[in-house]
């Protein structure tokens, strides 16, 4: 097992593992994200809660993305294994946090269109 850190810029050091925690972190939240999007829109159980969930998953998901995205490249000792499973995690994240940020933005059309007929 590797031990060796290497200290980014912010002073956080970073390592085989902290890569690990945040790549499941992001596969977590990529399934429950997908989860969501499926209850609200396609079985329609309880379409305001999952759709509001749908909108904070998004927003964790994509801060969560951010994080493993800035980590991965500055860890130097890594093994390919856990490099690639990362990389295929950003992949499958980004595909999902997607769909996540377009119902995002219908949510925010729709709401800007009832808000003129409030008027």
């Amino acid at each position: 097992m590797f031990t060796e850190r290497f200290e980014g810029g912010n002073g956080m050091k970073f390592t085989e593992g902290k890569v690990k925690v945040v790549a499941n972190d992001v596969k977590n939240l990529t399934q429950a994200l997908e989860g969501y999007i499926q209850k609200a829109f396609f079985e329609g159980k309880d379409i305001c809660a999952s759709a509001g969930l749908v909108l904070k998953t998004t927003n964790k998901l994509s801060e969560k993305l951010k994080e493993l995205k800035e980590i991965l490249p500055q860890v130097k000792v890594i093994s390919d294994e856990v490099k690639t499973k990362a990389e295929e995690i950003i992949k499958k994240a980004e595909e999902t946090l997607q769909k996540g940020l377009e119902i995002k933005k219908r949510v925010k059309e729709f709401e800007a269109a009832t808000n003129v007929y409030k008027k």
